[in-house]
């Protein structure tokens, strides 16, 4: 089960990175910081292809041995810690 709910890391990591760089540039606007070099409203496709350009595919993957870590913690308490309780 934990391995199963990962399979959409990389699109998180598209997601977040996107939105970093929308309030990033929202704090540019704000508070005249420098320009990092991502864009206002690029696309997921775009973000993902940017994510690979700097950091290479295994970018897009950041995070998913914690991921799946936690979706196995999850499943652990979620599903067999009842039917434990329910056999007392």
């Amino acid at each position: 089960g934990g391995t199963l709910s990962a399979w959409n890391t990389p699109f998180e990591v598209a997601r977040i990175e996107s939105q970093s760089g929308i309030m990033v540039a929202m704090g540019k606007d704000n508070s005249g910081g420098g320009d990092d070099g991502r864009q206002k409203g690029k696309s997921l496709v775009g973000t993902m292809c940017s994510i690979v350009e700097e950091r290479g595919v295994g970018g897009l993957y950041v995070g998913l041995v914690p991921r799946a870590a936690q979706s196995c913690y999850q499943t652990i308490f979620l599903v067999c810690v009842p039917r434990l309780l329910q056999s007392l």
